[in-house]
């Protein structure tokens, strides 16, 4: 048995710690599907407006984790237009269970709401599914946390103007397996 040099040692020591510390620090990357992606139509300008703050919304429907998002936004688009005469989907992004990522109307367009606030100001994430009736999926949660530490950086939006839409509006959005991140802080921790 050969003794190793005390500089073969430290070399091999050096690597383990330094594969331990990429493996445990490797963030996750998501992909985001452009409007191009799911064939939108081009938005209807309504009212431009200035980003201070991020909502979170929750579908409040359902959401089955194969539906095929293209078609779900091209629908989704036709009926804002159709029947609430939206400018376009009411969302400037939504999340699917799978935690793909989709680009809604044009951050510079405010949102649509169908309860009392006023989104002007607001840029609107949307995490598809029913959150009164199920909890949110793990890769669902980890896309919503990437793409607004994503958001929050290229619009200067500071973690204090994080909230959900239950904050600004009567109504359970985003559900109550969703809003419990943010009742305990946990929603805005994960943001470090």
């Amino acid at each position: 048995c050969q003794r190793m040099s005390p500089v073969k040692i430290a070399f091999l020591f050096y690597l383990i710690i330094f594969f331990a510390s990429c493996s445990s620090s490797k963030k996750q990357e998501f992909t985001i599907h452009t409007r191009a992606e799911w064939n939108a139509v081009d938005s209807l300008v309504s009212k431009n407006h200035d980003i201070t703050r991020i909502t979170i919304h929750h579908g409040g429907e359902t959401f089955a984790p194969d539906k095929d998002m293209k078609k779900y936004l091209i629908n989704l688009q036709s009926w804002s237009r159709r029947e609430k005469k939206w400018s376009d989907v009411p969302y400037h992004w939504l999340i699917s269970p799978k935690g793909e990522i989709f680009q809604g109307r044009p951050d510079s367009v405010a949102g649509d709401t169908n309860t009392t606030y006023d989104p002007s100001g607001h840029l609107l994430i949307c995490a598809l599914g029913n959150f009164e009736e199920i909890e949110i999926p793990e890769k669902q949660y980890e896309a919503l946390i990437w793409l607004t530490k994503k958001l929050m950086k290229e619009h200067k939006v500071t973690a204090d103007s994080i909230a959900t839409h239950k904050d600004f509006a009567e109504t359970q959005c985003p559900g109550t397996n969703l809003y419990k991140f943010f009742e305990n802080g946990q929603f805005i921790r994960d943001l470090d």
